[in-house]
């Protein structure tokens, strides 16, 4: 029995010595303290630390006797340390995010001072709750370099929209100039040189006109089913043959009844069905009909309509 009353009497002395150790000058206020002051006891020679929420970061301090309390801030960590006995004020702590708490700090030699007070952070309001766009404090150097940043990137835009202004002009100009040139240009680069038979303009060819314009050869019909188109090439000697000898041409159709071959043909055969018609080449250009100059005005505005698609692009 007394073997055990001393293990007992061990026991409720290393608990009377443990429990002030845990929370000497340390405790914790509860969440929502910025809506009342805290009262903070300090002491000469004791620097007081108070701990707010992770999140904060503090941007401002301001002691309300500045001649007796020394007071900083790092972070989202505030030091408070009295200058002389017995003296009293108020400390507020300004965060960037607009929250603001007060501290009654008091001087007492005879009484146990904090040494750290950790500050909770409130309970999360919901978001029906929660400011549509809540205040915050910026450090002024922070909120002028956001600002000439802010302007330097607007110069930036500003400079690039002008250049790519500058650069849309003139393609422009130099579509427009190429427009001019080709529109004053091409019609006199069309030449009429074939002579076509007289059942060319009949059923079921319906030739309205036949032209090329150095490069390209052009048929302008109206026959409701497309012609085969031959030239007549002369015939390959080497295998005994001579004259001419049809040879079949590709060609590209368009809507509005035009052939266009990828070159310039000499003489050559038109064919549908059993039905052909032939033409030749002559030396000179044939005289402009005014049949074969509304043929040939439509196709010119076809070609500048492809030609203004391309510049488009």
């Amino acid at each position: 029995m007394r073997g055990a009353g001393q293990v007992t009497a061990g026991i409720a002395c290393c608990a009377a010595l443990a429990a002030p150790a845990a929370a000497q000058g340390i405790r914790t206020v509860a969440g929502g303290a910025e809506e009342a002051a805290i009262a903070v006891t300090a002491q000469v020679r004791h620097t007081t630390t108070i701990v707010l929420p992770r999140e904060e970061a503090i941007a401002d301090v301001v002691a309300g006797d500045a001649d007796y309390w020394d007071v900083s801030a790092a972070e989202n960590v505030a030091y408070v340390k009295p200058l002389e006995a017995g003296v009293a004020s108020n400390v507020t702590l300004v965060a960037e995010s607009g929250r603001v708490w007060a501290l009654l700090v008091a001087e007492s030699s005879g009484e146990e001072p904090d040494l750290v007070v950790y500050v909770d952070g409130p309970e999360r309001p919901s978001l029906a709750e929660a400011p549509r766009h809540a205040p915050a404090f910026v450090a002024g150097g922070e909120l002028a370099a956001h600002l000439a940043e802010e302007a330097a990137a607007r110069a930036e835009l500003l400079a690039i929209e002008e250049a790519a202004a500058e650069e849309v002009a003139a393609i422009r100009g130099e579509h427009d100039a190429a427009w001019t040139r080709w529109r004053d240009e091409y019609p006199r680069r069309l030449r009429f040189p074939y002579r076509l038979d007289e059942a060319a303009f009949a059923p079921p060819f319906e030739v309205e006109a036949l032209w090329h314009d150095g490069r390209f050869t052009y048929l302008r019909s109206r026959a409701e089913e497309s012609p085969a188109l031959y030239e007549l090439q002369k015939a390959d000697r080497r295998f005994g043959r001579t004259g001419l000898e049809p040879s079949l041409v590709s060609y590209e159709v368009f809507d509005d009844g035009l052939y266009v071959a990828d070159h310039v043909l000499g003489p050559g055969r038109l064919r549908i069905g059993d039905s052909e018609t032939e033409w030749t080449v002559g030396r000179g250009d044939r005289a402009w009909t005014w049949k074969t100059r509304a043929a040939v005005g439509g196709v010119i505005a076809a070609v500048a309509a492809v030609f203004v698609q391309g510049m488009a692009r």
